[in-house]
């Protein structure tokens, strides 16, 4: 499948926004806060506006999210959902167990 230039251009913008917020997401997921942290096994959905139906670029997010929540053992990816057109997806991750 061919994917315009300027779609992959848009789509990679829009997936390094998220890397730029991924140290927050993870002090969210692993450090505990007055209210108690996140329980074990919790979910956690991050949802974007994707706009291509290659998914390259969005599983080497995944790939990058897993990597990076279990190198800090606070989670791990667990899967995703696409819109059949591409416009939006969903990826979830579950927080660790605290061990």
């Amino acid at each position: 499948m061919h994917i315009p230039r300027r779609s992959r251009a848009l789509v990679g913008r829009k997936l390094m926004e998220i890397r730029r917020y991924l140290p927050l997401l993870f002090l969210v997921i692993a450090a505990p806060s007055r209210a108690g942290g996140i329980v074990a096994g919790a979910q956690v959905v991050i949802s974007l506006g994707y706009g291509s139906r290659d998914l390259t670029l969005l599983h080497q997010l995944e790939d990058e999210l897993d990597d990076a929540a279990r190198a800090a053992n606070c989670g791990e990816l667990d899967g995703d959902e696409i819109a059949p057109d591409g416009r939006s997806a969903s990826i979830y991750m579950t927080s660790g167990d605290g061990d």
